[in-house]
């Protein structure tokens, strides 16, 4: 079996320690507060501190990491002549991917006997989790680099998304909601349920008023879209929110039975967008469209 790097980014919401674990290289993007810098670093510790400074009104703001970041992150691989499998945030939210392929160009530049598979994700969050850990999976099974990367393009529009959030506040913040409809929304109770089109893009499919109705729309969502659920993954993602995971975990699950559940935080790169509040669920259904 050829030995191959499985590399993403940060945004993946995996733990640090959770992809030494697995043998998963992350890059950490990075985001700024104010006039300071930061690297999203998949630290549990620091991602509670992280949220509790938007809590106190921070306003965090993502930049895109470029070209040369990501050979000065390949190039200890590159130099050891390992092949390198890199799943990427979706090009769809981000021009992340776009330095990738840049990356590459140049990577072959100087080192020409490279091998380099890049992986668009068309996802962000535990979409990018969920196929990295069946990518872990395959290759602890002996799988080479090429037919792991030939099942995750072909099997990346599979993986579902739904959204919501318990605080509108942070997407007022960011400019994705007026303050006028953030006021009504909260008024009446109103949540919005997102979702993750075929190329890769976040939007409003529904919004719901009340709570009950909220947690049952997602479990008819997820019993909608999910194909052989007893036995896929069901990934749980949220942003300092885990009670109001677990509170629709409950009856989403009570529906539909996964094989097997898994919790993950997510990190500062998603959460500068969404502020915390936010839960997510991922699953394997048929293709996005």
């Amino acid at each position: 079996m050829q030995k191959f790097i499985l590399a993403t980014d940060s945004s993946c919401d995996f733990l640090l320690e959770d992809c030494e674990k697995m043998g998963i290289y992350p890059a950490k993007l990075t985001y700024t507060i104010g006039e300071e810098n930061f690297k999203d670093s998949m630290i549990l510790e620091e991602q509670m501190e992280f949220y509790n400074k938007m809590r106190a009104g921070a306003v965090p703001r993502t930049s895109q990491v470029n070209a040369a970041e990501f050979l000065d992150f390949w190039r200890p691989f590159l130099e050891q002549n390992l092949p390198i499998l890199h799943l990427v945030l979706s090009s769809g939210l981000s021009g992340t991917y776009n330095s990738a392929v840049q990356a590459k160009e140049m990577a072959l530049e100087e080192f020409p006997n490279a091998v380099i598979y890049l992986v668009d994700s068309l996802g962000a969050s535990s979409m990018v989790g969920i196929l990295l850990y069946k990518a872990v999976q395959m290759r602890d099974s002996g799988a080479d680099i090429e037919t792991v990367a030939n099942w995750l393009e072909e099997n990346k529009l599979n993986v579902h998304a739904v959204y919501t959030t318990n605080d509108l506040q942070y997407l007022h913040r960011g400019g994705r909601l007026s303050k006028g409809s953030m006021i009504i929304a909260n008024a009446l109770g109103i949540r919005p349920i997102l979702k993750v089109d075929a190329e890769g893009k976040l939007y409003s499919a529904e919004t719901i008023r009340g709570q009950g109705n909220i947690k049952k729309r997602l479990a008819e969502i997820v019993s909608e879209y999910s194909v052989d659920a007893e036995n896929q993954p069901f990934f749980i993602s949220h942003s300092d929110a885990e009670d109001y995971a677990k509170e629709c975990e409950a009856v989403i699950t009570a529906g539909t039975k996964f094989k097997e559940t898994h919790y993950c935080h997510i990190g500062a790169t998603i959460g500068a967008h969404t502020g915390p509040g936010l839960v997510a669920f991922f699953f394997f259904g048929n293709k996005r469209k």
